[in-house]
């Protein structure tokens, strides 16, 4: 009899897709795999359709129904505010919840939270014309199986780049043909996981069907556990999550819809961006993007385009850190290149009070310099690593945390933290039989295979010691773990090596070129992957050539679009 027999997995996003087919392929193991999806449908992020669910709740609307904001919140306090069995990162009685089951739930009454827009949201800042951001032969779903997938072709406009509706293809043929999309259960949120023991896991899951008017809440125990809820959960909103007194609420109270996350772009281009257009027609008009991120490119290509054919708009864009084009470590230096360069925006560092003149907006900026009547503020400020339905205590007791913005005197994590205790980003260095897929991406998802073959290639190997040696040493069996992964101080050298190359920072979880991901990450996952998968290469032979000629294309898309000529 095996140790890992029943396994969780939470997310049903790429990485839970890519996680569940790599261990379904496992056939010597018949493991249980229950997949936990709190959408209606699979995919993650790629399941939202742009256009769609214009009615959902949006970042700051949410935000801006709390009455008031004490401190900056976290990703936690928001997905466990008005919750009716968790506080404070725990259950404080399991009791009541250890009799019920997916077929005998507990049912309370279905209300609205907080996080409904903010972190659990129906939109997923999908919008007309999203493209990806890497080529479309490293965004594929699967390696091994047998899958018929159809090929993503990339439009000849874009090449070699993909569209949405490619993308989305590919999962619709995934979901078809892939036995292991069915262990998933959608409208199924993971609320709570902890340690029942020292060998079970316990999860508590909170099934909302839609139109339905109560929510079935129940537990359920595993020998082990995927982590997959990916890097898209909870938008980062500074000033509501960093110290200080900027004044975020109050402004987001009396000028609703003024501020917008990217999350939210899609509404904004359809409701909000159409009105502006009309009102540059008659006066002056001034947006704000926060951050210059990808995301903040994106936003650009259809604003510089208005600013070119009118005037009137002024676009300022507010970051924390000054253009460096000399960064070649950035794939992105060409956009500061361009931002030192440009006429079309005005550079300014951090917003450092939300206020108003009378009845207008107005932000006042850290040089002291103040901008009035603006339209909009974007913040295209990206997202953050986030568990917050794993207990407090086990985090803390395991080391699985986020590293705090080293600028924030509240030690809250910014979009530039990491993720801690986790050996080759994939294995909790405390406890092996909890896994994370989709840490480290690099805006590909053969990235997520790595970390999914090495867990199916770590845990199959555990069972079938297991059943040869059949060890002495319950609950823990170091005397098989000790032959399945390093020893607990190689894993932590791995980690302080890593830390010493990047700094506690989100660039310990990034490679960039390509060719660093193979060399100081593949190759340490690799001798743990499934027999059948070491020989096999994860990515095509001319990655790294295509890996740069997407980044090439997205500069080339980018100026064609802020300058046409």
């Amino acid at each position: 009899m095996t140790v890992i027999r029943k396994v969780a997995i939470i997310g049903g996003g790429p990485a839970g897709l890519i996680a569940a087919n790599d261990l379904t392929r496992q056939r010597d193991q018949n493991w249980e795999i229950v997949g936990f999806e709190a959408r209606q449908s699979l995919g993650g992020v790629w399941s939202d359709n742009p256009g769609t669910h214009m009615e959902a709740e949006q970042v700051f609307p949410q935000l801006g129904s709390l009455d008031n904001l004490e401190g900056p919140l976290t990703p936690s306090q928001i997905f466990q505010y008005d919750s009716p069995l968790v506080v404070n990162g725990r259950i404080a009685n399991l009791r009541p919840l250890l009799t019920t089951s997916e077929k005998k739930p507990m049912q309370l009454t279905r209300r609205s939270r907080l996080r409904d827009g903010v972190i659990m949201s129906k939109k997923s800042g999908l919008y007309d014309d999203f493209m990806t951001n890497a080529p479309g032969q490293l965004m594929k779903l699967n390696q091994k199986s047998n899958l018929k997938e159809k090929k993503m072709a990339p439009q000849t406009s874009m090449a070699p780049l993909v569209d949405l509706a490619q993308v989305k293809e590919q999962f619709q043929q995934f979901e078809k043909h892939s036995q292991s999309a069915g262990c998933f259960r959608l409208n199924t949120c993971v609320e709570y996981l902890d340690k029942l023991s020292p060998s079970k896991w316990i999860i508590v899951a909170k099934r909302s069907l839609p139109g339905a008017e109560h929510e079935e809440w129940y537990s359920e125990t595993f020998d082990a556990v995927v982590v997959a809820n990916g890097h898209f959960m909870c938008p980062y909103v500074p000033f509501y999550m960093t110290a200080g007194d900027s004044n975020v609420h109050e402004f987001n109270k009396n000028f609703p819809n003024t501020l917008v996350h990217v999350r939210d772009l899609d509404h904004w281009y359809r409701k909000s961006l159409p009105a502006l257009k009309q009102d540059l027609e008659k006066a002056k008009r001034k947006v704000v993007i926060v951050g210059k991120s990808f995301s903040a490119m994106d936003v650009l290509k259809r604003l510089v385009p208005l600013h070119n054919a009118n005037s009137n708009l002024e676009i300022i864009i507010s970051t924390n850190t000054p253009p460096f084009p000399e960064n070649s470590a950035n794939p992105f230096c060409w956009f500061d290149k361009w931002l030192t360069e440009t006429n079309k925006v005005t550079l300014k560092g951090r917003i450092a009070k939300f206020g108003q003149r009378g009845e207008k907006p107005i932000l006042q900026f850290k040089d002291g310099s103040v901008v009035e009547d603006v339209s909009a503020v974007i913040f295209a400020t990206g997202y953050l690593y986030t568990f917050p339905f794993i207990s407090r205590s086990l985090l803390e007791s395991y080391r699985i945390l986020v590293s705090p913005n080293p600028n924030d005197p509240s030690g809250s994590s910014s979009n530039a933290s990491r993720v801690s205790g986790l050996y080759l980003h994939t294995f909790s260095i405390a406890d092996p039989t909890l896994a994370f897929v989709g840490i480290s991406s690099n805006a590909n998802f053969q990235s997520f295979s790595i970390s999914s073959q090495a867990i199916a290639g770590v845990w199959s190997k555990f069972n079938r010691l297991f059943d040869q040696l059949q060890p002495q040493d319950s609950p823990i069996y170091d005397s098989i773990w000790s032959q399945v992964l390093p020893c607990v101080q190689e894993q932590l050298s791995w980690a302080k090596e890593r830390l010493s190359q990047t700094g506690n920072n989100g660039a310990y979880h990034f490679y960039y070129p390509l060719q660093l991901l193979e060399s100081h990450w593949l190759r340490y996952c690799k001798p743990l992957f499934p027999t059948e998968d070491k020989e096999g290469g994860l990515f095509p032979a001319n990655s790294a050539e295509l890996s740069q000629k997407g980044l090439r294309r997205l500069q080339e898309l980018f100026y064609q679009a802020v300058d046409p000529r």
